[in-house]
């Protein structure tokens, strides 16, 4: 029978725990803190594919469309946006879009390699035979009417006349007070954030 071991004297019983309380400490100390959330990116805004929207955006259209297709860009997929339509919108009156905010959330299976096909239908077409400017903005949202938040937005638009537009109609959709022409025009907004 094997000898009994002799019972630890109280300064080896506090050694041993001073002994086990620092290998825990030690095993502790290597267990980190979980990182903190990855920070999320800065927000982006949708973006239309100019080069793919139909009718073909900065043109004079003789016919009103029914509806307008603009493929949207989506940074994040699962983030909605908005969209406004508008008919000669006027920064002087106090009326709102047309036609929004609408919000859009793009189902999973409507995207196509992160394009969304934003399929807009127009309000009715005017009936007064003059040059209208119809445009439709989009956004992560609107902070007010025809502005964006602070994330940004952009915006794709079109000129309607049933017998065409004068052709000083500026490209970027300004028109020229001395341009002449011999009929009503209404005079669209010149700023913003047009293409």
């Amino acid at each position: 029978m094997p000898p009994m071991p002799r019972p630890m004297s109280r300064l080896e019983r506090v050694a041993a725990a001073g002994c086990v309380a620092t290998v825990v400490a030690a095993f502790y100390a290597c267990v980190t803190v979980p990182p903190p959330d990855v920070a999320t990116t800065s927000a982006h805004p949708p973006v239309i594919d100019h080069t793919a929207v139909v009718p073909p955006e900065a043109t004079t259209l003789t016919a009103w469309p029914a509806t307008v297709a603009i493929p949207i860009e989506l940074f994040d997929p699962d983030e909605p946006f908005q969209y406004e339509e508008f008919v000669d919108y006027e920064p002087t009156v106090t009326s709102g879009p047309d036609l929004g905010p609408i919000a859009v959330q793009a189902p999973p299976d409507a995207l196509d390699g992160g394009v969304l096909l934003l399929e807009v239908v127009t309000p009715g077409a005017p009936l007064d035979g003059l040059c209208h400017k119809l445009e439709v903005d989009v956004a992560r949202s609107f902070s007010s009417v025809h502005t964006p938040d602070s994330v940004g937005g952009d915006r794709v638009w079109w000129w309607y006349g049933p017998h065409g537009c004068p052709s000083t109609w500026q490209q970027d959709g300004s028109f020229p007070v001395d341009a002449p022409y011999d009929g009503l025009v209404l005079a669209p907004e010149s700023g913003g954030f047009d293409p």
